[in-house]
């Protein structure tokens, strides 16, 4: 429960602070966009996933009604894709906005970034496997960077060199953490 109050709140911050400034200037960006609908989604997940503990635990009969079970089957499997369809949606957007490369195939995509995302992003194995890569060349992309700022003097101290490390550091974690949560979706099954 804990874990879900927590997670509720971060989410729903989440879509007022974004809602609060496109009121404010009239638009949003395109990260934006993503971000609040990631968060909108992980709240409806999260509500899925209580209400089939609470049902679980206090009325397991009603567990096995198969309209009900249909209902809660079907709530999960949409929340959770499309979390997962935006999740990916972002990590390419942030790779096309991060990363460098004089790649024509790469600089093409990041000029026609929304379309590149919508595009990708609509077909599931796509997103799984376009997401994981799009995670190790912005590691990748990363990685060099920082190898550069390190070669021309600038120190490990550095508040760009430091802000990189961090990047790193965030983006391998939540690489490590999306293995083991879909580690334990196969082992479950």
């Amino acid at each position: 429960m804990v874990e879900f109050a927590v997670a509720n709140f971060a989410n729903v911050f989440i879509v007022l602070v974004n809602y609060i400034d496109w009121v404010r200037k009239g638009k949003i960006s395109l990260c934006d966009e993503i971000l609040t609908a990631l968060a909108v989604s992980r709240i409806g997940l999260l509500w899925v996933k209580v209400i089939n503990m609470f049902i679980t635990v206090l009325n397991p009969i009603l567990q096995c009604n198969l309209f009900f079970f249909f209902f809660l089957v079907s709530a999960w499997l949409i929340t959770n894709h499309f979390s997962i369809w935006l999740a990916s949606g972002l990590s390419i957007f942030y790779l096309l906005k991060i990363a460098s490369s004089s790649n024509h195939v790469f600089l093409h995509f990041k000029r026609r970034v929304k379309s590149v995302i919508f595009w990708v992003s609509s077909d599931d194995i796509c997103t799984v496997f376009t997401s994981m890569i799009c995670f190790l060349l912005l590691i990748y992309s990363l990685c060099k960077h920082l190898g550069k700022m390190q070669v021309y003097g600038k120190g490990l101290y550095d508040p760009s060199t430091t802000t990189h490390v961090k990047a790193l550091q965030t983006v391998i974690s939540f690489l490590l953490l999306f293995a083991l949560c879909f580690l334990s979706v196969i082992v479950s099954i």
